[in-house]
């Protein structure tokens, strides 16, 4: 069985491997020139230290150099979502591409009545394949986490967390999306049957979940933390921990209705000059129309909480999948 799955896969086997192979290659070339700018000496100072002394944060050659790093490394810079972008389609390219076709090929070409009236019974037909292919995929994904870490840790210091767009590619998500997004392609193969058809809507399926978790599930995986008060009366801003993730920032009235930003420029600040503050003419029109300051957030000292609920939630979604995938081989397709 062992042989078998490897001669039936090998090919899938080879492209998968020079794909996290050139993904690999890839982060350490652009890792070691981002360090080698984090570390590079400018007036006296680099962007290492300005980030590690407060005193020299605020100054003007700080506040340059940080910003023309950000800009060329940080969350929202054209190189670092290359390497975010093309971890985040693995999982939905290996469901496509090795998950759904295990079952729905050996169904189109008929070898299904060979292998499954042999001695080899069906369970272990199904449960031989899923191991090797998932311990094989999970072994390779789990040497991208510290890779990872190194990677995004310049960057990652000031401007991280929960909320940021390497969150996903952290730590041990990228496990559980991989083995959730393979699973997803055996159970969609095995119930439509058509490879075509079942590459198809493995990537429409892992869309749509991947998506409804990060809008639903993700920020109430634990309760929010938020706070409120009167920003004419004093400024609590400073209580949100650094690198929170903020799901809310603006007022509510007093039914506690949101009102967003945009509302109460135009309406405390028509002129589109703000200067917010206890004590200022903005903050005084805010308070008398009875609005008030919140700020609703997940904190980043929640990250690996987050990690492990998410992770289990998709592990849970790929036992029932590989579930699914056995009760169907077993008693569905005869």
């Amino acid at each position: 069985m062992i042989w078998m799955t490897w001669r039936q896969h090998r090919r899938e086997a080879l492209i998968f491997a020079l794909i996290f192979a050139a993904i690999a290659i890839y982060i350490v070339v652009l890792g070691h020139a981002m360090y080698d700018d984090y570390y590079h000496m400018t007036g006296g100072v680099n962007v290492a230290q300005c980030r590690q002394q407060p005193a020299e944060l605020e100054s003007n050659l700080c506040q340059g150099l940080i910003g023309t790093f950000n800009d060329k490394y940080g969350n929202y810079s054209a190189t670092t979502q290359q390497v975010v972008l093309a971890i985040i389609i693995l999982p939905a390219l290996v469901g496509m591409f090795v998950g759904a076709p295990m079952v729905s090929r050996e169904l189109e070409s008929g070898t299904f009545r060979l292998a499954w009236t042999q001695s080899v019974t069906r369970r272990r037909w199904l449960l031989t394949k899923i191991g090797m292919l998932a311990g094989a995929l999970l072994l390779v994904v789990a040497a991208f986490i510290p890779l990872i870490f190194w990677w995004e840790k310049p960057f990652a210091l000031g401007d991280s967390g929960l909320g940021s767009l390497i969150y996903p590619i952290e730590g041990i998500l990228p496990l559980a999306y991989m083995l959730f997004g393979l699973a997803l392609g055996f159970a969609v193969g095995a119930l439509l049957r058509r490879t075509v058809a079942a590459v198809g809507v493995t990537l429409a399926a892992y869309v749509a979940t991947a998506l409804a978790i990060y809008i639903w599930a993700r920020p109430n995986l634990l309760p929010p933390i938020s706070t409120t008060w009167d920003s004419y009366l004093t400024d609590r801003s400073a209580e949100v921990s650094l690198n929170a993730w903020t799901l809310y920032n603006g007022y509510i009235d007093r039914a506690g209705h949101h009102i967003s930003y945009g509302e109460a420029f135009q309406t405390c600040a028509p002129d589109g000059r703000v200067i917010d503050g206890p004590g200022t003419a903005y903050a005084a029109c805010i308070h008398a129309h009875g609005w008030l300051t919140t700020i609703i957030w997940q904190p980043a000292d929640r990250f690996w909480a987050f990690q492990g609920i998410e992770s289990a939630l998709l592990a849970a979604l790929a036992l029932a999948l590989v579930a699914l995938t056995l009760w169907l081989v077993r008693r569905r397709i005869v």
